[in-house]
């Protein structure tokens, strides 16, 4: 009921909004009118204009629900890859609300819808990219960007780079601020509760819009996360977790990244070792809550400096990586 209200004042709100927020991005203007074209360094540069640097400024609930609406009808209209003329409209109002900027990209032949903060007004409300057309019904988020060093950057590269276009994940979504900057502009772990920590805080706007899209559609979460601990010979270079007890589908991918990439070692949390198992992610708990598949995984400090060097090795791993559960069932 909470979740209704919310959305229901986020549409009044935009609605009240009318001709004053004309001014954000001029008079009728329609952001998704003619795309833009940009390389994936370009695409990083929107979803991170400040890096690590952004102040943490948390958005008010009508707002938050203004962009949770947005992200959804995006992902509604996804593998159509259009929108008519009412709903970019409605897409375009429902940004300037929530004070957010809403573009079409293409890289090459990858169209992508984009949400993502001003350079000038990065407070952590996080990105949300949306590749427009086929896709598997995957969403990928890197929710520590900054303090798992690499990952975004990663995550962004499996998003645009495959070269088949049905092994691409459907949204990538992102962190904006670094999970311990705190309300007085200082960095600093909290150990009980870090606000600005996207995979532990419930009220995170990345984890509201990802706990929506969850409810809302049956996709397949996976969380690219990066550890600093050197890997003794034998030891995984990547350990995968659904969160809690093992799933059919974690061991499945585990399996599936074996076969990608054989010369490395992948360890499953609850089987093969018994840490970075993500016991406390609030995504983990909304996937297991709507019967999603989760699939946490840590990447050592090596394989993600591999990763970032090789485009042939990070095709490999995310192609035996963005598996689809083959039953429902195999998310328990």
């Amino acid at each position: 009921m909470r979740r209704e209200l919310l959305l229901a004042s986020a549409l009044l709100g935009v609605a009240a909004c009318g001709s004053s927020c004309e001014h954000v991005g001029g008079a009728h203007h329609d952001p998704l009118a003619v795309p833009r074209e940009l390389d994936t360094r370009a695409i990083a540069e929107l979803l991170w204009p400040v890096r690590a640097e952004g102040s943490w400024d948390p958005l008010s609930s009508a707002r938050i629900a203004a962009l949770e609406r947005l992200v959804l009808s995006l992902l509604d209209h996804a593998e159509l890859g259009e929108l008519d003329e009412p709903a970019r409209a409605n897409a375009a109002k429902l940004a300037r609300f929530a004070r957010l900027e809403l573009s079409a990209l293409e890289v090459g032949e990858v169209r992508l819808w984009l949400v993502s903060e001003p350079a000038d007004r990065v407070r952590g409300a996080g990105a949300y990219l949306i590749r427009r057309g086929p896709a598997r019904p995957v969403l990928l988020s890197a929710p520590h960007s900054f303090f798992d060093q690499g990952t975004g950057d990663i995550a962004l590269a499996l998003m645009l780079e495959p070269s088949d276009p049905r092994a691409v994940p459907r949204a990538l979504f992102v962190n904006t601020v670094h999970r311990y900057r705190q309300l007085d502009g200082s960095k600093v772990n909290r150990k009980q509760f870090n606000p600005a920590d996207s995979a532990h805080a419930d009220g995170h706007p990345l984890a509201i819009v990802t706990r929506g899209a969850l409810e809302h559609l049956p996709l397949t979460l996976v969380q690219v996360h990066g550890y600093g601990r050197e890997v003794a010979p034998g030891e995984p270079v990547a350990i995968l977790s659904a969160g809690g007890d093992p799933t059919a589908h974690v061991e499945e991918v585990a399996r599936s990244l074996r076969l990608a990439a054989p010369e490395f070692e992948f360890g499953v949390f609850g089987v093969d070792v018994d840490r970075l198992g993500g016991t406390t992610n609030v995504q983990a708990r909304a996937a297991r809550e709507f019967g999603r598949c989760f699939v946490h995984l840590e990447l050592s400090r090596m394989l993600r400096e591999r990763l970032l060097a090789e485009p042939a090795l990070r095709e490999r791993i995310g192609r035996g990586l963005l598996v689809v559960p083959r039953d429902p069932s195999d998310c328990r």
